[in-house]
């Protein structure tokens, strides 16, 4: 008799099958305006090279950055749009049996990013199985930390140095 293996597969949702990059630079300009922050676009960033890209395609400066989540992040999270060809794929994973686990490192504000996250995947009609942190800020399982995966939070000071101190 043969053993039965579960199929599972891991998905990152940021530009994996969700597209950020439009959404967010949008989201930047339109925060720039509504402050009158002069800035303008600059394009020749290289926006793979981390996930805040759109704050030096936009000259953001650590104080706009967090004002930037704190007053952006929620909105743009639900303006995303799937990949294409995401629905149909996990779709196809899911008829082929799979078990879809969709991880994050999306940077959570009193639990509303997960809601926004669940009600975006519903809307745009994305099956999953489990949504989990990456990082395993809090006990949930399946998260690296379950696997002994730690980290240790270091903040940055304003002339974007690491904050070891603190």
């Amino acid at each position: 008799m043969r053993n039965s293996i579960e199929k599972t597969i891991w998905l990152d949702i940021d530009d994996t099958i969700a597209v950020t990059w439009p959404i967010m630079v949008a989201c930047g300009m339109d925060f720039c305006e509504e402050n009158r922050l002069n800035s303008y676009p600059d394009f020749s960033v290289d926006y793979c090279e981390d996930d805040l890209y759109f704050a030096d395609i936009l000259h953001l400066q650590d104080q706009h950055l967090s004002m930037f989540f704190a007053e952006k992040y929620p909105d743009y999270l639900s303006q995303l749009n799937p990949t294409y060809g995401a629905k149909e794929f996990l779709h196809k994973l899911k008829g082929l049996g799979y078990k879809i686990n969709l991880i994050s490192s999306r940077r959570d504000y009193d639990g509303m990013v997960e809601q926004i996250t669940r009600a975006w995947l519903t809307e745009n009609g994305l099956p999953y199985d489990t949504l989990q942190e990456v990082i395993g800020i809090r006990e949930s399982p399946c998260s690296l930390k379950e696997y002994g995966v730690s980290y240790q939070q270091v903040d940055l000071l304003a002339d974007g140095s690491f904050d070891y101190e603190n």
